[in-house]
């Protein structure tokens, strides 16, 4: 039944976009900040980002500045 949050097809839950998720749609989506799909990946069940190598912070937009490294004040 999808939890009354999907639509079931031959026994798969297709989750109403971006709220749920899970096998049967039974978890709810937390939002992560904004931006951080393009350096990190957004863990739906807390709503952090996990950040790439070399990014940090809640987004994931900031670049970490290595000593070797010249970020040009753009990074930490």
């Amino acid at each position: 039944n999808c939890s009354g949050r999907g639509i079931c097809k031959n026994g798969t839950c297709y989750c109403e976009h971006g709220k749920f998720f899970g096998e049967g749609c039974e978890k709810v989506r937390i939002a992560c900040a904004d931006g951080c799909e393009r350096n990190g990946r957004c863990d739906p069940e807390t709503g952090k980002c996990k950040c790439n190598t070399g990014r940090t912070g809640e987004d994931c937009m900031t670049q970490i500045c290595y000593p070797s490294a010249n970020c040009s004040g753009k990074g930490e």
